[in-house]
């Protein structure tokens, strides 16, 4: 069997480690993909002053699950078009608190003495995990839109609590008659510019980078639209009295009016007895103040001076009263209802206006002239479209804001880094080392194995060469195809192996075989094949050997040979070695070949019986 050697097997099954490598690498990706998960994280602070007590700028508890909650993610499925349920965001989603060190030691020291401990953590992290469904990018995206729409509701929740009204234009809704239409247009109008009102009252410089609009353009935007857009589509309307159903019509404002009356009846029953209690009230604490501090007429006093002395005295640094009694809330109640009534008596009017523009007698046929309907609703559809439009403006605005007063109380002191569970490329880098060596390993295994199996079936045990199986092996193969030009069969034969045998035995016999064998193994390794053939003949196949080359082989072989003799001289070999060549035979059969050099041994033999 061949001695070992690494390289050699290597080289033999680079191509399988190859594979091997490949193939382990692949896995070990797969795997790691299918188990990959990418969490984004960053730090936010909180930096109200009341923030260390848990509280946010309107002095609410501060909740930090709000940064997940169903609006704000809501929020980022619209922003991101994603088309996968609020859940699935939420549960990936986590929020811990950031203790700083020398906090610990403090709530060491505060338990240790028996006391109670409180701390409410300003610094979070936030981070966003998703599996190996999505990418790296998407877990920084989602996070990143988790943070700025949390800041834009902070912002509106704790900071700007005046919520913008709902987008509800129905304008151009055909369940509605022209004059409904534009009383619809114009109420929605009319609370948009009233949130802008107080907002460009409240914030005069801010202007918003997204849209380019401040408070007070919005706000002369809307103004114009109650002056002018939405008062001329009024004047077509009425002036020209168009209407869908006109008896329609008619019905439903006359039941409003009915309504709104029933409404004022109900309003001023309440305001009667508020009334009555506010003054029944104010009696008895006139008699109240009267029975405890007296009046003193000379000084100015007067009882009215004491229905609220207590809580005027108490009043917080900036002298404000710094509560309220009941008496107040009754008032602020009456002025409440008061004001409602005012507004309730306006629509009423407006309401009976309209009616009675629809019900006055005339010519039936100017009445329900439609010459002009088509302008009417053109001029609807227009605005309602213009309304749609520039609330999402006005959203934006809003939106950016509240991030804006959000980020004042709320900041990030980390940008979003994103990690994964998972390193790849080193998995990857493991995977191709591991088998590689474990494809060197298979190589070397099976290598041996072969040559292992190729010594028990086809290696002659006495001379340590190929086998007679595998001379036949090898004879077959040439023997199944036409040989290529300088192909060289040799036939060596051990003359005095018979001679040896008689004298010292078969014993004898096997150690000239065993070193013939040495010697013809190291003549043809670097010509070709060479095989025992049983008996005492040899044979060797070379391929790409001229015939002057076979006789190099020839003669190595005899000096190789002598040496032996000449070291052994008690064991000496008797060699003949016959060749012969395809371009010199003219022969390029195997069989033919192998005969025409059994031939040449034979002449040989006769000639040499002739000479003794």
């Amino acid at each position: 069997m061949n001695k070992f050697n690494l390289l050699r097997y290597l080289s033999k099954w680079k191509y399988l480690i190859f594979l091997v490598c490949v193939f382990g690498a692949f896995v070990v990706y797969k795997y790691a993909m299918y188990n990959q998960e990418y969490t984004a994280s960053t730090v936010i602070s909180f930096t109200n002053p009341d923030a260390s007590s848990g509280k946010t700028p309107s002095g609410n508890d501060l909740d930090v699950t709000e940064i997940y909650s169903a609006s704000v993610i809501t929020n980022v499925l619209e922003d991101l078009n994603l088309n996968i349920g609020a859940d699935a965001i939420r549960s990936k989603c986590r929020v811990e608190g950031i203790t700083p060190a020398d906090e610990e030691v403090r709530k060491e020291a505060i338990l240790e003495q028996g006391e109670e401990y409180e701390f409410f953590p300003t610094d979070y992290v936030v981070s966003f995990s998703v599996g190996s469904e999505y990418d790296k990018n998407f877990a920084h995206t989602v996070l990143d839109s988790i943070i700025k729409n949390y800041f834009a509701v902070y912002g509106e929740k704790y900071i700007n609590q005046q919520t913008l009204p709902n987008n509800n234009v129905r304008g151009t809704d055909n369940h509605y008659d022209y004059i409904e239409r534009a009383e619809i247009l114009d109420s929605w109008a009319e609370n948009i510019s009233n949130y802008l009102t107080a907002k460009k009252e409240t914030q005069p410089n801010y202007r918003s980078a997204a849209t380019g609009y401040s408070f007070s353009d919005l706000y002369e935007i809307y103004k114009s639209y109650l002056d002018y857009d939405i008062p001329q589509i009024y004047s077509l309307i009425l002036e020209q009295e168009v209407t869908e159903d006109r008896g329609t019509l008619i019905k439903k404002y006359q039941s409003d009016i009915a309504t709104y009356e029933l409404d004022l009846q109900n309003m001023q029953l309440k305001i009667n007895d508020l009334s009555d209690l506010i003054n029944k009230y104010s009696t008895k604490n006139k008699e109240g103040a009267e029975y405890h501090f007296g009046t003193d007429s000379e000084k100015g006093n007067t009882s009215s001076d004491y229905i609220l002395k207590d809580v005027y005295e108490d009043r917080n640094e900036e002298w404000r009263v710094a509560s309220e009694t009941t008496y107040d809330s009754l008032i602020a109640e009456f002025v409440e209802l008061e004001a409602e009534k005012e507004k309730l008596q306006v629509d009423i009017e407006h309401k009976r206006k309209i009616l009675n523009i629809f019900t006055q007698e005339g010519d039936d046929e100017a009445a329900e002239n439609k010459s002009n309907t088509k302008e009417i609703e053109d001029s609807l559809n227009e605005l309602s479209k213009t309304l749609d439009d520039m609330y999402v403006i006005v959203s934006d605005t809003v939106d950016e804001y509240n991030q804006y007063v959000g980020a004042y109380n709320v900041s990030t002191l980390a940008s979003i880094t994103t990690d994964e569970k998972i390193n790849v490329r080193m998995y990857i880098f493991l995977a191709i080392i591991i088998f590689f060596f474990g494809g060197c390993i298979g190589a070397i295994i099976l290598g041996r194995s072969k040559e292992f199996l190729d010594y028990i079936m086809y290696t002659d045990r006495k001379t340590g060469l190929p086998n007679r199986a595998m001379c036949d092996v090898e004879i077959e193969k040439y023997a199944s195809e036409k040989l290529k030009d300088s192909f060289v069969f040799a036939l060596i034969k051990i003359d005095n192996l018979k001679y040896v045998n008689d004298k010292g035995g078969r014993e004898a016999g096997d150690a000239l075989l065993k070193a013939f064998g040495k010697i013809l193994k190291r003549a043809a390794s670097s010509y070709g094949f060479a095989g025992y053939n049983g008996s005492d003949q040899f044979i060797g196949m070379f391929e790409e050997c001229t015939l002057q080359r076979a006789n190099d082989f020839k003669q190595y072989l005899e000096e190789l040979v002598n040496y032996h003799n000449v070291q052994s001289p008690s064991a000496t070999i008797k060699v003949s070695v016959v060749v012969a060549e395809t371009n010199d035979e003219k022969i390029y059969d195997m069989r033919k070949l192998m005969g025409a050099a059994f031939r040449k041994a034979s002449a040989n033999t006769q000639q040499e019986s002739k000479n003794q």
